[in-house]
């Protein structure tokens, strides 16, 4: 008969499994990538461990430094490593002995894990398919011929369907700050989780309203209802100046971010446009 294991026991090792149960399916494969540059550095319990594999440990222990090596540490330092390591596979060993694996509580956190790498996979996907060094720099240079010559506007909003809203939006700054009154009134959704803030506008390249309301303002003032087609604005100057492009290197990474938000927005948008999705009230009686 197994010896029965205290609540304390299991919750630790459900917790530890969830972390470490996709790293146990690649752990007898440890000597199938041995080579002259992926040698062998150690031997646990008979099974070997790679210089690669090392190196997969390490990075889950720490990111700070991703280009960091097993071979770089000192001894001290690798055999506190293979210690890690050994724990580890001695955890997933004993994990399967108690067959915790059909615990229901632990199977749930499983396939939510599963469940979210896949989804960042997919979108991963969907993003490296979309954003290449030939489409970098030719979004680049739109980019540039766009903003030469303008003004780098910063700026809040809170967007609202018809005047009377903004009027009361307006009101509501009396005695709320505006991060709270574009969470409460604005149909901008994406920049009213952050407070209204619409990042840095172009001139040129923002709606004709929206740009002469945002240049008459100083710093830190905010405006009566501005009325343009998306509906009428409350508009807070942040900062405005010449806008001025970083160099492609520098702007680069910035820019690959944002054109796979866009790319992952795009494909998104798309799976979920024959999509039915009802909301129930949950508070509605009966």
């Amino acid at each position: 008969m197994t010896k029965k294991q205290s609540p304390q026991t299991i919750i630790i090792a459900v917790l530890s499994l969830v972390l470490i149960i996709v790293t146990a399916l690649y752990i007898s494969k440890d000597g199938v990538g041995e080579s002259d540059t992926n040698p062998v550095v150690a031997i646990i319990d008979g099974q070997k461990v790679t210089l690669e594999h090392a190196n997969k440990r390490l990075r889950s222990i720490q990111a700070q430094y991703p280009n960091l090596s097993f071979k770089d540490l000192s001894p001290e330092s690798q055999d506190f490593l293979l210690r890690e390591e050994a724990a580890h596979r001695v955890l997933v060993k004993q994990a399967k002995e108690f067959d915790l694996i059909k615990d229901e509580e632990l199977q749930e956190k499983v396939d939510t894990f599963v469940q979210n790498t896949l989804k960042n996979a997919m979108l991963t996907h969907v993003a490296n398919d979309k954003v290449n060094d030939q489409v970098l720099q030719e979004t680049y240079a739109q980019m540039k011929e766009k903003i030469d010559g303008q003004k780098a506007i910063r700026a809040q909003h809170i967007l609202t369907k018809t005047e009377e809203d903004a009027k009361a939006a307006k009101k509501a700054l009396k005695d709320k700050s505006f991060e709270q009154v574009a969470a409460e009134f604005s149909i901008d959704k994406k920049s009213a989780l952050n407070g209204g803030d619409l990042g840095v506008l172009y001139t040129g390249n923002i709606v004709k309203e929206f740009e002469e309301a945002a240049l008459s303002l100083k710093p830190g003032k905010i405006s009566n209802p501005v009325k343009s087609d998306y509906g009428w604005h409350i508009i807070k100057l942040i900062d405005v100046k010449d806008a001025k492009l970083p160099k492609y290197e520098d702007a680069k990474s910035q820019l690959a971010k944002e054109l796979a938000q866009q790319a992952i927005k795009a494909y998104v948008d798309g799976a979920l446009k024959d999509i039915n999705i009802e909301r129930v009230d949950v508070n509605q009686e009966g």
